[in-house]
């Protein structure tokens, strides 16, 4: 059983924004089931929410330990995204399981959050993050080279 299984929901909220504090850019590394994973959604809505920059970056490229290479993960930017109210004063996170889009309840707080984030045209949209963020592929796109240009 891995750790994150033996460990309470609360203490790995505390942990990711532990570890959030003091950052400003969230690289959200893509491998072939990230978009599944609960905590990485959890880290990218934390990271909306204390505004930082987002890009995901696909590492299944990447020759594992194993010396084979993975299949490419979907884009977790499409399973998660915002609704915004009428006027696109305020959002919410909402995320993609079974088919349906479902608003995301695990951050603490209200449902809508104050838009300070996002345009302000999007009035009453839901829009999936891949609107907004970036991915890049480590290998295809030279990341060992350009990733500082990535953050900029």
């Amino acid at each position: 059983m891995g750790r994150s299984k033996k460990t309470s929901t609360l203490a790995l909220k505390r942990l990711i924004n532990k570890e959030l504090i003091n950052t400003s850019v969230t690289c959200v590394l893509i491998g072939t089931k990230t978009y599944e994973r609960p905590w990485v959604r959890y880290e990218v809505f934390r990271s909306i929410y204390k505004r930082n920059k987002i890009l995901g970056i696909h590492i299944n490229k990447i020759r594992g330990s194993n010396k084979k290479i993975k299949n490419l993960g979907k884009n977790i930017f499409d399973y998660v995204g915002v609704k915004f109210n009428a006027d696109a004063s305020k959002y919410a996170f909402t995320e993609y399981k079974n088919g349906k889009w479902y608003y995301y309840d695990k951050i603490e707080g209200t449902r809508f959050f104050k838009n300070d984030y996002f345009a302000k045209n999007n009035h009453g949209k839901h829009l999936r993050l891949s609107k907004y963020f970036n991915t890049y592929d480590w290998i295809s796109d030279d990341g060992y080279n350009i990733f500082s240009d990535w953050i900029e």
